[in-house]
């Protein structure tokens, strides 16, 4: 039997090494993943079919292909529309099997929500499997568009082995210039309006700490309007330290672990690689119960609070200010926790569903 080749797009894997550990632990002698070499502006799909052989095509993020992002309402839809040309063709008349996972229900910065989720729509009925990490968003993506028989629910992998963990506490800290008797709250991740930094500066100042309690915010704004505004917050503030590079997978682990929990206050999440990220460093995390968070994260791992209650995010730092001394437990907890998301286990899953898929196309 001739092995099934996956078609991966697009390829992230410089930003983000989800998809590397996803198609690492794919590859088998059966199935091959492929990433294509080049970024196509328009019609990726038929150009990439013309360029590659492969069974199944797997879509992750589409805001790139159907211009969701742009600002310009005209643009938009000339990209959607040309999207949309692009994959009925794949799928009617190339007849390729498409699998999309779901990262997110709408674009983050949504621009066009109209437009945005007509697209979406008319997508989803072109798509044969659709994949989401956790059951809250099999359930949220089948309320809206009514597709339960399309939805597989496969967790989202580990990132033990994906960054450098071998920095103590205490050299992390002095790397960092922090004293080991400072409570050090972590901020950690790209800087988008949703991800909800402004508000746990807010919140962090108006519990007027003393110096011991420190925030880091590490991560590069999205816009010189976030990055400008995040600067306002935090003012002359002698306890909130910030850095806006891009920071090296290698330093990962510096911020990680001088950090004594990890705070990620979304405004809304569906699907999130931080809580992830925070996890397979064994941190305790402070963050909502939003999306895929509540069927990953409890009592024992993390800090939770309900985002629609007023001061819920002052509470419960200020809960955690109090509880020191359970966010040992919780990291050792965690440790364990996040061994039980271990991607050959996870890459078992897509295979089951790609044979699948391509034993339909076989019949057909």
């Amino acid at each position: 039997m001739s092995k099934i080749k996956i078609l991966m797009i697009p390829d992230y894997r410089r930003v983000n090494p989800y998809q590397k550990l996803l198609s690492d632990s794919i590859f088998q002698s059966d199935i091959n993943v492929l990433f294509p070499k080049k970024r196509y502006i328009f019609f990726p799909l038929l150009r990439n079919l013309m360029k590659y052989n492969f069974n199944i095509l797997h879509l992750h993020w589409i805001h790139e292909f159907a211009g969701f992002r742009f600002r310009f309402s005209l643009i938009t839809l000339l990209k959607s529309i040309s999207f949309l040309i692009d994959l009925v063709i794949t799928r009617l008349i190339f007849r390729y099997k498409i699998v999309w996972t779901i990262h997110n229900i709408v674009s983050h910065d949504l621009k066009h929500p109209f437009l945005e989720k007509t697209i979406r729509k008319i997508f989803f009925k072109f798509t044969d499997s659709i994949i989401v990490h956790c059951r809250k968003a099999k359930e949220i993506l089948n309320y809206i568009y009514q597709l339960e028989k399309k939805i597989w629910v496969i967790p989202h992998g580990n990132y033990i082995d994906s960054y450098k963990n071998d920095i103590s506490k205490m050299k992390a800290r002095k790397r960092l210039k922090l004293d080991m008797n400072d409570f050090v709250y972590l901020f950690f991740g790209r800087i988008k309006p949703y991800k909800g930094v402004i508000s746990l500066i807010r919140e962090f100042k108006s519990l007027k700490f003393d110096r011991r309690n420190k925030l880091l915010i590490i991560g590069k704004p999205n816009s010189n309007e976030i990055k400008s505004n995040i600067l306002n917050e935090i003012g002359n503030s002698d306890n909130i330290f910030y850095n806006f590079n891009y920071i090296k997978n290698e330093d990962v682990q510096i911020f990680m672990n001088s950090s004594d929990i990890v705070v990620l206050p979304y405004k809304k999440i569906l699907t999130s690689g931080e809580v992830i990220l925070a996890l397979s460093f064994g941190k305790t995390i402070i963050t909502p119960k939003l999306g895929c968070i509540p069927d990953l994260l409890d009592e024992n791992s993390a800090f939770l609070y309900n985002p629609k209650n007023k001061n819920a995010l002052r509470n419960i730092i200020s809960k955690v200010n109090k509880n020191r001394e359970k966010i040992v437990e919780m990291e050792n907890y965690n440790k364990e926790l996040v061994k039980k998301y271990d991607w050959e286990k996870i890459a078992n899953k897509y295979v089951v569903l790609y044979k699948s898929l391509n034993y339909e196309h076989i019949l057909h």
